[in-house]
C-alpha cells in the first residue's frame, strides 16, 4: 500500500520512508491493541510467553507495530527510489 501511494505521489526518499513508517506503525499499533483488548489480552499473554519468553503483551504489540512499520517504510523508500530513477 505504501509502495503504491509513493509511486502515485512522488516524495523524497526520507519523507517517503518516514510517512510509510509512521502511518503503518500507528495503524498496526492501534489495531493490535484494539483486537487484543477485546479478549483481555489473553492470546497476547500466551504468544508473548512463547515468542519473547516474557509475559509482556504490550511489548509484543510494540514489536508487531515496529516490524510492520519497518516493512512499510522500506516499501515506500523503494518506490521513491524507483520513481526518482525514471
Amino acid at each position: 500500500m505504501c509502495f503504491g501511494v509513493v509511486a502515485l505521489i512522488p516524495q523524497s526518499p526520507g519523507r517517503a520512508f518516514l510517512c510509510g513508517f509512521v502511518a503503518i506503525a500507528l495503524l498496526w499499533g492501534i489495531l493490535s491493541f484494539l483486537k487484543s483488548s477485546q479478549n483481555e489480552h489473553l492470546l497476547a499473554h500466551k504468544v508473548s510467553l512463547i515468542i519473547l519468553k516474557t509475559d509482556s503483551p504490550a511489548f509484543l504489540m510494540l514489536a508487531t507495530a515496529l516490524l510492520g512499520a519497518l516493512v512499510a517504510g522500506l516499501a515506500a523508500l523503494t518506490a521513491s527510489f524507483i520513481k526518482k530513477r525514471k
